[in-house]
């Protein structure tokens, strides 16, 4: 499971990719935002086997805001 140091350089990576599109690509700060948050709950999600609550816990935040962030970001389980 991934650990919180590992987390850390996850959303570094992202991050640091997420600036790259918007300055190379300006597509805006919204859908930057969510992108980086699409890939950062794919890669939790991937991580705790699919496993909602895990991946909540993993992200320290509430299991239906979770739930409620899949739905949007149109992830797929």
């Amino acid at each position: 499971m991934l650990e919180s140091k590992n987390v850390g350089a996850v959303v570094v990576s992202a991050y640091g990719e997420t600036v790259q599109g918007i300055i190379s690509e300006r597509i805006g700060y919204s859908k930057s935002l969510d992108q980086f948050r699409r890939r950062l709950v794919e890669e939790a999600l991937r991580e705790c086997n699919g496993n909602r609550s895990q991946t909540a816990r993993l992200l320290k935040m509430n299991r239906s805001n979770l739930v409620n962030m899949i739905k949007r970001l149109g992830i797929d389980l």
